[in-house]
């Protein structure tokens, strides 16, 4: 009726898999260095966290914060 059609795919994609792993490995790590010995202050150090990710620069020499809303971050 509306001239859509389902489009079946695999959940999944081993490239995409490969990349959310290193991405969060990466956050992982970076939150762990912010806490150090105040585990208890971790919820509090995630906006922190998300920040810093999406403004570093990586092999496309522009940060997710850039190609999401067209500026660099300070």
């Amino acid at each position: 009726m509306l001239g859509t059609k389902l489009k079946f795919s695999t959940a999944f994609n081993p490239q995409t898999y490969e990349q959310m792993e290193v991405d969060n490995r990466s956050l992982g790590n970076l939150l762990r260095t912010l806490i150090g010995e105040h585990l208890g202050t971790w919820d509090l150090k995630l906006s922190i966290v998300e920040f810093v990710y999406k403004s570093s620069v990586n092999m496309t020499s522009k940060s997710p914060h850039e190609i999401l809303y067209g500026f660099r971050s300070r």
